[in-house]
């Protein structure tokens, strides 16, 4: 029997978000495929590798500018060039810095972390279609950095108020997937993301159950789609407790934000394995010590909630919770 094919009406929503996920990626991916495979005779190799570098940069800078985006807290964080932010979000100049800040509207911090576009069937449709796979497959194979990143976001993007897709990527070893990626050597930028992404997966499915229990709102069908995902001991499973603990020795100090946030929402799961970790114990210490007088300083220009007393009172949070 002829197989059957999807209505056009279902075809083309279906191939607009396939388009939008993967368009970019695999275009990316083919570009930078070994020209040796394709040519008659090979260039150059200083002509290639100078070539590559300008291409790589130029790449850098597109992903820098385009596909950064904005992911507000109930707390003002400085805007960065080019970041889009979300709608809902409040956004103010400050007249001390000059810089451009956004959060959430406070009365709906926990609401906007739970809203999400798109038509959910053509989501499916992506996940079951093999969006999903396609993805992985990427990450878990050799590209270049820069496609990486695209990727990535791609896969952010899938995920994040999906908690269907969530299901499927914990059953197709997506873990395992990024566990490998972020302990490549020179994937550090990555491994921010990915921390990023695991701290917004944990916190959506906490903040899904509280919405639940606070307004009723949420259908019944999705709330039972969150407590299917088990996202929480597969990171224990997989190791994440330590990873994420040594992430913490990062030098930048917005990575350094990321991480300890995550080290926060993965205490109740990962706080036996912290408290046997003693890199992490000298890793906390060294940022308190780092942390006060940077504290400190931040008081005496006349910042009383500064950005580094914030950064001191979570290390401290996660001392004494660890003690």
């Amino acid at each position: 029997m002829a197989p059957q094919s999807l209505p056009s009406s279902r075809m083309a929503p279906l191939g607009m978000l396939l388009g939008l996920l993967m368009a970019a990626c695999f275009t990316f991916c083919l570009s930078h495929q070994n020209l040796k495979e394709f040519a008659l005779t090979n260039p150059e190799k200083s002509s290639t590798k100078e070539t590559e570098r300008k291409e790589t940069k130029a790449e850098e800078e597109l992903d820098a500018e385009v596909l950064e985006v904005f992911h507000p807290t109930h707390e003002w964080q400085a805007l960065q060039p080019g970041q889009a932010v979300p709608a809902g979000s409040h956004v103010r100049l400050n007249l001390q810095t000059g810089e451009r800040e956004a959060k959430l509207q406070y009365e709906d911090k926990f609401r906007n972390n739970l809203k999400g576009k798109s038509n959910p069937k053509v989501q499916v449709e992506a996940i079951e279609g093999g969006a999903l796979q396609k993805l992985l497959v990427i990450l878990a194979t050799e590209q270049p950095l820069t496609a990486k990143k695209k990727v990535l976001f791609a896969l952010c993007s899938l995920l994040r108020h999906f908690p269907y897709a969530q299901r499927q990527f914990l059953k197709l070893g997506g873990l395992q997937v990024l566990r490998t990626l972020v302990q490549e050597k020179g994937t550090e930028v990555l491994a921010v993301r990915v921390v990023t992404l695991l701290y917004d997966l944990v916190t959506e499915k906490m903040f899904a159950e509280e919405e639940a229990e606070l307004t009723q709102e949420m259908s019944p069908e999705k709330l039972q789609q969150y407590r299917q995902v088990h996202l929480l001991p597969g990171l224990w499973e997989q190791g994440w407790c330590e990873i994420t603990a040594h992430l913490l020795a990062l030098p930048e100090h917005d990575a350094r934000e990321k991480v300890l946030q995550t080290l926060g929402v993965l205490l109740t799961t990962c706080r036996d394995r912290y408290r046997q970790d003693p890199q992490l114990g000298r890793t906390l210490a060294s940022l308190q010590a780092e942390y006060q007088v940077l504290a400190s300083l931040e008081l005496q220009d006349g910042e009383d909630e500064g950005y580094f007393q914030e950064l001191l009172g979570s290390v401290n949070s996660l001392l004494k919770e660890l003690r």
